[in-house]
């Protein structure tokens, strides 16, 4: 995907977190993530949608942004573990 199109797509602010992840993960770019993390408002997301978020991006520029937030606590991060690994090993 063009970068410069994705950006201008992304810079609508019509498409969701999924679909932006999307966009992203198809452009490999990283003024393409740059755009992106603009758009999601990290500040309202909880641990563990930040987490998703970095996880589905697989990206260093949004991974940066989640760390910045300060929400990632050793508790929060614990707490998250913990859960992961419950629904791993119960479900």
């Amino acid at each position: 995907m063009n970068s410069s199109f994705a950006i201008r797509l992304i810079d609508t602010g019509k498409l969701t977190v999924e679909q932006m992840l999307e966009v992203g993960n198809k452009a490999k770019d990283s003024d393409v993530w740059q755009a992106v993390v603009k758009q999601i408002d990290f500040g309202k997301l909880t641990v563990e949608q930040m987490l998703e978020v970095g996880n589905k991006a697989n990206h260093w520029v949004v991974w940066q942004v989640v760390v910045n937030t300060g929400k990632l606590t050793r508790v929060a991060v614990f707490q998250q573990l913990v859960w992961f690994s419950h629904k791993l090993f119960f479900y």
